[in-house]
């Protein structure tokens, strides 16, 4: 194994570390919690409550006075929903999950030199014997075979 195939072998858990956090950026709400979940309704939102613990919110509501997710229950039961939430007067921080351009780009970026980088490995890692040619063509898989063979055997 050479030394830029160990290098390439490195870069696999980095990609694999950008495509878990890549693309998604958490973004704090500049509103109040009820006034965005009424006004942008996002499928996931991240809260930070008064003792610093972070939970993440599957479609979230507003209840009363409380920021609520009603998880599904497993498939098969008949559990009703149980619903998590925080109270809206202790919530520190919200922030909304959103699209990152930059993180994008940088994903795409990395693993387009990760495969440069695999594919100048695998060209190097050859040996300097003679590759064959091209196999010569079979004629009886050609249609001109076939209609030969057709008109013989009537």
């Amino acid at each position: 194994m050479g030394i830029r195939t160990i290098k390439t072998h490195r870069l696999v858990p980095v990609l694999l570390l950008l495509l878990l956090v890549g693309c998604k950026t958490w973004e704090p709400a500049t509103t109040t919690p009820e006034r965005l979940i009424a006004d942008a309704q996002p499928s996931l939102v991240r809260v930070t409550n008064g003792d610093g613990d972070r939970m993440t919110l599957k479609s979230p509501m507003f209840l009363n006075d409380s920021l609520l997710s009603v998880t599904a229950p497993p498939p098969g039961t008949f559990v009703p929903p149980l619903r998590v939430g925080v109270p809206a007067d202790d919530v520190a921080l919200l922030e909304v999950g959103r699209f990152s351009v930059v993180r994008s780009i940088a994903l795409a970026g990395a693993i387009a030199v990760a495969s440069i980088a695999w594919a100048g490995s695998r060209t190097s890692a050859g040996g300097s014997e003679e590759r064959p040619g091209p196999l010569p063509k079979d004629p009886a898989l050609s249609l001109v075979g076939l209609f030969r063979l057709l008109r013989g055997a009537f």
